[in-house]
């Protein structure tokens, strides 16, 4: 039985809550700590998943994301000499000239330049195809140029992704433990399900991608039922 091929399944975890994240600042290549809350949050989730098997586990290079798989893997008691992967490729989307300024600020900024005049009405009308177009304003008015555009954020993420799940069915499958950002997640799975959060996942929540034939589908999106 041990040499039978498993399913490629994904469990994708968001980080726990931080410092930027409870004070409404914009946080993507930028990073501040886990807050108490947010290790508590982490804790819990790493309950959750103490009985799972991991063929494999990958964070982002973020100290937070690092932090947060750290927590969960601590608590694994099926994969105790598991090494933890960092890649830079799954790191949350670079909003430039933004990074920890204020959510509001690079809100109104993002809408005045798709002709509106509030954030609120922005979000108002926000769907997948309106995500898409937030990302592509952020690049488009930062004036380091550095911001990414939808499709360069998607791109990434997707390659990233691909490269991970294909290695570990190469291997014979089995579950994959991935920490990585919001943003990111809604970008990866933006195509791929009617159910993505247009603003995002909980922190510590999980989504769950299976992987089979080159292809992804959502299995559970923004999940924190694995929360003990």
């Amino acid at each position: 039985m041990s040499g039978e091929k498993q399913p490629t399944i994904i469990y994708l975890a968001r980080h726990g809550q931080t410092w930027f994240n409870t004070m409404g600042r914009v946080q993507g290549w930028s990073d501040t700590p886990l807050t108490p809350a947010g290790i508590e949050g982490v804790e819990k989730l790493g309950r959750g998943l103490a009985d799972h098997h991991f063929v494999s586990a990958y964070s982002s290079d973020s100290g937070r994301a690092r932090e947060t798989a750290q927590i969960v893997l601590a608590a694994n008691k099926k994969g105790k000499d598991l090494r933890l992967k960092e890649r830079k490729d799954i790191r949350e989307a670079c909003f430039g000239n933004f990074e920890g300024d204020t959510d509001e600020n690079m809100w109104t900024a993002m809408a005045q330049h798709v002709g509106l005049e509030t954030p609120e009405e922005m979000m108002a009308e926000m769907n997948v195809e309106g995500f898409k177009k937030t990302m592509n304003a952020v690049s488009e008015i930062d004036p380091l140029g550095i911001a990414e555009d939808f499709p360069t954020l998607q791109n990434r993420l997707k390659k990233a992704f691909s490269e991970i799940a294909e290695e570990a069915d190469q291997n014979g499958g089995g579950n994959v433990f991935v920490v990585s950002h919001g943003m990111s997640i809604v970008a990866l799975t933006a195509g791929l399900t009617q159910d993505t959060p247009i603003f995002g996942v909980e922190n510590a929540s999980i989504t769950k991608l299976y992987y089979e034939a080159g292809e992804f589908s959502v299995k559970e999106m923004g999940s924190m039922d694995y929360w003990k």
